[in-house]
């Protein structure tokens, strides 16, 4: 691998292990604080079964190499520790994973190992540090509400064994009533270990600066303001052996991004606000066009009782990619969370304009899409519980490629349409044991060559969880 940046570090994966180091040292030079300490762990074992079939659209005499299929079984351990003060917290939890692919005789180790650190150095100013490395072939594209600044990497181009590190330090503190200054710095990396599928993967660093006001001017009106910066550094993948090639730089890019939001809350139980965000990337590459949002929304939240809320919010957007016309659309997003007796009913669905910059696949450039969730769980029994779900996603995107006889790049406007469907069923018996099984299907119908896709996901699990020591 050529050398990058100073941002560029080698065998990064082991910070998270240095941070974990770092974390029991804090905490235990903490010891003359009273503090409870929890340590629980488990183990979970089980069959997983995967097939993912792409369609011969007769373009490529090759598609049939892209299919991918396992059948394996896993067994993974996990130990946790939960330290409890009135000034910090702390938590660590490592998980290894083993499996064994029936189909080609293959094994695998797969690692999960999280650690955090909340502190208050005073009343009012306190610190965070957090550490995640994961190793899988597993997709990680959960919301970003759930991930706060991590890697979301998606397998919707392909599996692939990958490694990421998400190391992230931020001091907050508390003015005012309600009133809060933020600054944080998150280092993220991924690195491709090996590829399923014939697609290009490309590793990359990423290093996120953030920062944020929120100040209350009295009980009805409040005022949000936040910045990013990120740099992005890739490098190629070689997609058969997972090593490095290619040349550098060729999609390195900056992000800078801003919100301003105004809260009210003039209508008892119906807060409102008023939010203007500004996103734009440019790369690095002169021949790569970047891309640039501006958006507009007008939010209200109806909290019409204990068990039931709805959010709704909506406005003008105008997106725009270098070189080309811009384009002005709407942006909405519409939830409802409904609280049953013995279970829960979520919809949500949204519109607007976004970019995968930092996914794990090859789709770069500015997108619209449409996008739709449910989700219902329930309890069937006293031990027995359902979960179903169902998502749709409709995008265009535009994707950017160079052109080297002219020294420019074109944009081509790709339609991609995503649908997915699951169920999980799982029996709490004897206290600490758990039984459940699930099954996902997704279909994706792309306009891109050999991207159109059926996936079947089938998991059977047993688990077992206690706390061991506590004092």
């Amino acid at each position: 691998m050529q050398k990058r940046s100073i941002f560029r570090i080698v065998d990064c994966h082991k910070s998270v292990f240095v941070a974990g180091a770092t974390f029991f040292v804090l905490t235990s030079a903490m010891s003359a604080v009273a503090r409870v300490v929890t340590v629980s762990g488990g183990i979970s074992t089980g069959y997983e079964w995967y097939d993912r079939q792409y369609d011969d659209d007769g373009s490529d005499t090759s598609n049939s190499q892209k299919d991918d299929k396992y059948s394996r079984f896993r067994i993974s351990p996990l130990i946790e520790m939960v330290s409890l003060s009135e000034r910090d917290e702390f938590r660590m939890s490592y998980s290894p994973s083993f499996s064994y692919n029936f189909d080609d005789s293959s094994d695998h180790i797969d690692h999960n190992l999280s650690a955090d650190v909340n502190r208050f150095l005073t009343q009012k100013w306190q610190m965070l540090l957090s550490d995640n490395y994961r190793r899988t072939d597993e997709p990680n594209d959960t919301t970003a509400a759930d991930s706060g600044d991590n890697l979301q990497i998606s397998d919707s181009n392909g599996r692939k064994r990958y490694w990421t590190n998400d190391l992230s330090v931020s001091s907050e503190y508390t003015y005012w009533q309600d009133s809060l200054f933020s600054l944080g710095y998150t280092y993220s990396v991924y690195r491709v270990l090996q590829s399923y599928s014939e697609n290009d993967n490309e590793d990359f660093d990423r290093h996120s600066f953030s920062t944020s006001v929120g100040h209350r001017f009295n009980s009805i009106w409040k005022l949000s303001v936040s910045g990013n910066y990120v740099r992005g550094l890739y490098n190629e993948v070689n997609s058969s052996t997972g090593t490095s090639g290619g040349q550098p730089g060729n999609s390195d890019l900056k992000e800078y991004s801003a919100s301003t939001t105004l809260e009210s809350s003039l209508i008892e139980h119906q807060p409102l606000s008023l939010t203007y965000s500004y996103f734009e990337d440019k790369y690095d590459d002169p021949d790569l066009d970047g891309s640039t949002i501006h958006s507009l929304s007008l939010g209200w939240q109806w909290n019409v009782s204990n068990d039931l809320s709805v959010n709704l919010s909506g406005g003008p957007t105008y997106a725009k990619t270098d070189g080309q016309n811009g384009t002005w659309g709407t942006n909405e997003n519409l939830s409802l969370l409904q609280q049953l007796e013995r279970g829960s009913i979520s919809l949500a669905a949204s519109h607007g304009f976004d970019t995968e910059n930092f996914s794990g696949t090859d789709q770069n450039g500015l997108q619209e899409f449409y996008e739709t969730r449910g989700d219902f769980n329930y309890s069937l029994l006293e031990n027995v519980s359902l979960g179903l779900f169902s998502s749709y996603r409709h995008e265009n995107q535009d994707t950017i490629s160079p052109v080297l006889s002219t020294g420019g790049s074109e944009v081509e406007t790709i339609t991609r349409k995503r649908f997915s469907a699951g169920s999980n069923l799982s029996y709490m018996f004897q206290r600490w044991y758990t039984l459940s099984l699930s099954y996902t299907y997704t279909n994706q119908n792309s306009e891109e060559i050999n991207d159109s896709y059926d996936e079947h996901r089938v998991a059977l699990t047993l688990s077992f969880n206690k706390d061991f020591f506590h004092w």
